[in-house]
């Protein structure tokens, strides 16, 4: 009886963990998406993901688990530069 129990313990408390993971990627994609607006250019915030992994010395597809990982926000940065563009313009 006290094995269920146990389990179901440990069960809430891996997902209670993963809604602070979730709401956290979903605020690094969020941030991303605004400085892109307020830049009005995604090529200095990809160049500064990429120097900060760099400089981190960890490879872009790393999951450090708390973030998404550099390689993921570069193309959610992409993909929302895509989506932005008026019909017929020109794309990276």
């Amino acid at each position: 009886m006290w094995a269920a129990g146990a389990t179901v313990f440990v069960s809430a408390g891996f997902l209670v963990g993963l809604f602070p993971m979730f709401v956290s990627r979903r605020a690094e994609y969020g941030a991303d998406r605004l400085a892109v607006e307020l830049l009005g250019d995604h090529a200095p915030l990809e160049a500064g993901l990429r120097r900060f992994a760099e400089l981190e010395s960890t490879p872009l597809d790393y999951n450090p688990g708390s973030h998404p990982p550099m390689s993921k926000r570069i193309e959610a940065i992409r993909r929302f530069v895509a989506e932005s563009l008026p019909a017929g313009a020109p794309r990276e």
